[in-house]
């Protein structure tokens, strides 16, 4: 599940799906070639935006740590990620007023693993 609210220079968003893993959400036609947030709890909320250079998990990389009051909740076999990021970074600029295409995984540990979802 993906919600989100906006401004005129940022959007907030919250996404959560049935795993007490690592769910990820970005923007893009396919996986590989975005950018996608992705994010897990421990003890703190750990959350990055990431270039998916292949399915690899070796090739995603973390680009940026810009995203602001990162939190996280794992409840009843949940997580749910919270964060607000800017409109327009170097890497995605997103336009409230035109459709966008976006994907969304989620998978069962923690840290960064390959998903079938």
């Amino acid at each position: 599940q993906v919600k989100w609210s906006y401004s005129d220079t940022e959007m907030a968003f919250a996404i959560s799906a049935d795993t007490s893993g690592w769910v990820g959400f970005g923007f893009g036609r396919r996986m590989v070639g975005s950018y996608a947030v992705i994010g897990w709890c421990t003890t703190t909320a750990n959350a990055g935006e990431y270039k998916l250079n292949d399915e690899d998990v070796n090739q995603v990389n973390l680009v940026g740590t810009s995203l602001r009051r990162v939190s996280c909740e794992e409840s009843g076999g949940r997580t749910t990620i919270r964060y607000v990021r800017a409109l327009s970074t170097s890497s995605v600029t997103i336009d409230v007023n035109s459709p966008s295409r976006v994907i969304f995984a989620w998978h069962g540990t923690d840290g960064l693993a390959g998903h079938r979802e």
